[in-house]
C-alpha cells in the first residue's frame, strides 16, 4: 500500500436503473473522506503522522457482473484495503461474493437478503436490519392504536426475487404473530402489467398493503390504485419509495406512502443535522433516506481502519466485527460479528413532497398521517 494515502474503494451504480442510489452514495462517501482528511487523515502501519484517505470510485452501470469486475480492479490495480458497497440487493450480493472470495472487507449500505448472514460472508457488513426486521416497526405502530383503528386484512405485494419471496413469508408469519389476517399475496412482474393483481387486492378487502419491489413498480402501483380508487389505510413500501424520484414522478400522489428504514432526512437526531445541511446547501433539496445509511457505511469503515491501525485486510475485518459506535443512523453493532447490524428502525412517510420521519415520536419531524386519506 502507498505510504502517501490510505486507499479505499467503491463501486456504485452511477448510471442505470439504480443510479439515484449510486449518486447519493458517492456524495456521502466523498464527504466522509473529505471530513476525515480535514482532520489530518488516519494513522496506520506505524506511520509517524496521519495520512489522507483516497477514495477510488467506479461506475458499475447497475450491473452486478460489472460491480464484481470493478472490485477486482480496485483491489489489484489500486490496492484498496476495503470496499464501500452499494444499495440494491442484486448489486450487494455480487459485491459480497466477490469480496468474500478475495478476502477483502465490504461494508455496504443496504440489502435485507438473509444470505448475507451466512458464515461464508464473514467479510461482509451491512449497517441495516435483515428482512426479518422490516415489518416490526409497522406492527408496533399498528398495535399502539386503538383496536378499532387497526387494519382488518393485509395485502402483500412482492417482487419475484429471493428477497421478495422471503419477505412475503416473514410478513405472513409476523402478521399472524401480531394478530392480523392476510387477505392475499401477489407476485409482481417486471413489466407494468400488474393492474389485475391490484384490483384483486382491493376485491379481497385488504385495508393495509405491505410491498417490496422496484421504484418503477411502486410508481405504477400507486397510479393504478388511484385509478381504481383503492384506499387502504396505509401503503407500506420497502425500497420502492426510498428515492426522491418516487415523489417527483408521482407528485402529491406519493403522499402517505410509508416505509421503514434506519434514517430519514428530517429525523430529529443531532448526528444528522450537519450532513443534511451540507446536502441541502449543495443540492438545493433534501436528500432521500439512503443518504444516512451511505454515510454510516463510510463512518464504520474509516473507524475500523483507524482502530485496526493498519491496512491489513484481516485486521480491518476483525475491527469491523467489534464495531460499537454511534453513526448518523444511530448506534451500530454487528451481533454475529458480520452480516446485518443491530440498529434502530424508524418509519418515514411522504407528506407534501417531503419525506418526514413519523415514528417513533421521539425522533419524528411530523405526525404520522393514518389512515391514509382517500384519493
Amino acid at each position: 500500500m502507498s505510504c502517501k494515502y490510505v486507499p479505499i474503494g467503491t463501486t456504485l451504480p452511477l448510471t442505470g436503473i439504480f443510479s439515484a442510489f449510486g449518486k447519493t452514495g458517492l456524495w456521502a462517501y466523498q464527504l466522509a473522506a473529505q471530513e476525515t482528511n480535514a482532520k489530518g487523515g488516519l494513522r496506520i502501519d506505524a506511520s509517524p503522522k496521519k495520512i489522507p484517505v483516497k477514495l477510488f470510485f467506479m461506475d458499475d452501470g447497475s450491473r452486478p457482473e460489472q460491480a464484481s469486475e470493478n472490485i477486482k480492479k480496485l483491489i489489484y490495480e489500486f490496492q484498496v484495503c476495503i470496499i464501500l458497497g452499494g444499495w440494491a440487493t442484486p448489486l450487494v450480493i455480487e459485491e459480497a461474493k466477490t469480496c468474500s472470495k478475495l478476502k477483502v472487507p465490504l461494508v455496504a449500505a443496504g440489502s435485507g437478503d438473509p444470505l448475507l448472514d451466512d458464515e461464508e460472508f464473514k467479510w461482509v457488513f451491512i449497517p441495516h436490519v435483515g428482512i426479518d426486521g422490516h415489518s416490526k416497526p409497522f406492527f408496533e405502530f399498528l398495535n399502539s392504536l386503538d383496536p378499532k383503528d387497526r387494519p382488518n386484512k393485509i395485502g402483500i405485494w412482492i417482487e419475484n426475487t429471493n428477497v421478495g419471496r422471503a419477505s412475503g413469508e416473514i410478513w405472513r408469519a409476523d402478521a399472524n404473530r401480531y394478530g392480523y389476517q392476510i387477505a392475499c399475496q401477489y407476485t409482481f412482474k417486471e413489466q407494468n402489467d400488474n393492474a389485475k393483481l391490484i384490483k384483486e387486492t382491493k376485491d379481497n378487502g385488504a385495508d393495509f398493503v405491505f410491498a417490496i419491489f422496484s421504484p418503477k413498480q411502486g410508481i405504477f402501483a400507486m397510479r393504478e390504485s388511484k385509478r381504481i380508487n383503492f384506499n387502504p389505510k396505509m401503503f407500506a413500501f420497502i425500497r420502492a419509495a426510498v428515492s426522491h424520484d418516487f415523489a417527483k414522478e408521482l407528485g402529491l400522489d406519493s403522499d402517505y406512502v410509508t416505509m421503514a428504514g434506519t434514517w430519514g432526512p428530517m429525523i430529529k437526531c443531532p448526528e444528522s443535522r450537519e450532513i443534511v445541511k451540507r446536502y441541502l446547501l449543495e443540492k438545493g433539496e433534501y436528500p432521500s433516506c439512503d443518504l444516512g445509511p451511505f454515510f454510516a457505511v463510510a463512518q464504520i469503515a474509516l473507524n475500523a481502519i483507524s482502530r485496526a491501525g493498519t491496512s491489513d485486510k484481516e485486521k480491518i475485518r476483525e475491527a469491523l466485527s467489534l464495531t460499537d459506535m454511534t453513526t448518523v443512523v444511530g448506534p451500530i453493532k454487528f451481533p454475529r460479528g458480520f452480516g446485518h447490524a443491530e440498529v434502530r428502525l424508524v418509519l418515514n412517510q411522504w407528506q407534501q413532497g417531503i419525506l418526514h420521519t413519523v415514528w417513533p415520536e421521539n425522533v419524528a419531524s411530523a405526525k404520522i398521517i393514518y389512515p391514509k386519506p382517500p384519493w
